[in-house]
């Protein structure tokens, strides 16, 4: 009986070490992954803004060209 009860208790131990383990690698990876995820769309609208401004640049010296005046600096 005794026996058993340490068995219990020491599966009980590894039971709840293991889910403590697993609720820190948890809150781990979603911050990490909440990192990554910040980080990439922070990269995507700094790239499409990039876009978006080359774009306007870029329309706006046709827009000069076509009116026949330089594109201001």
């Amino acid at each position: 009986m005794v026996w058993f009860s340490f068995r219990l208790y020491r599966v009980v131990c590894i039971g709840i070490w293991t889910a403590d383990q697993m609720v820190r690698f948890g809150q781990c990876a979603s911050v990490l992954f909440c990192h990554f995820v910040c980080s990439l769309s922070r990269g995507v609208m700094d790239w499409v803004m990039m876009v978006v401004r080359a774009w306007r640049s870029y329309t706006s010296r046709q827009l000069c060209w076509s009116m026949g005046t330089r594109a201001p600096r």
